[in-house]
């Protein structure tokens, strides 16, 4: 009788684990994603604050691609050099990525970078959505 109550055990372990392996996924492919292009961009202006340019992207700052992409690279101005430093935010998405510096909370710089993705396989497709839906559920 022991010994059909461990493999009932088991069962219900591994069914568990089976039904939760797609959960990362989902959230990585179902999240809702902000508008990150240069029409967006054009509408931040020097001297919001970073709620106004959250209000504008419709979303905090953060990763929103819905795939590999290739990274930027971004030129940074001098005034990155003064002090304090400038605190620089980020919002990458599918079309673009776009930086932002703020000294004494508003903004002192803007860039926007275009970016283009990756072509993978279907399987890469899902463990990149998969690691991405770990990193979004439990942090980086």
């Amino acid at each position: 009788m022991k010994r059909k109550r461990w493999f009932a055990v088991a069962a219900v372990i591994a069914a568990l684990a089976a039904a939760l392996l797609p959960v990362p996924a989902l959230v990585s492919v179902l999240a809702p994603r902000p508008r990150i292009n240069r029409e967006v961009f054009a509408r931040i202006e020097i001297g919001m604050t970073e709620k106004e340019v959250e209000a504008v992207l419709g979303a905090p700052p953060g990763d929103y691609r819905t795939g590999p992409g290739a990274d930027a690279a971004i030129w940074v101005p001098l005034s990155s050099l003064a002090e304090p430093p400038p605190e620089s935010v980020l919002w990458v998405g599918d079309n673009g990525l776009i930086v932002t510096e703020r000294h004494g909370g508003l903004v002192c710089w803007k860039e926007f970078e275009d970016l283009r993705s990756i072509k993978q396989t279907p399987f890469e497709s899902l463990l990149w959505h998969y690691r991405n839906g770990w990193r979004m559920l439990f942090g980086p």
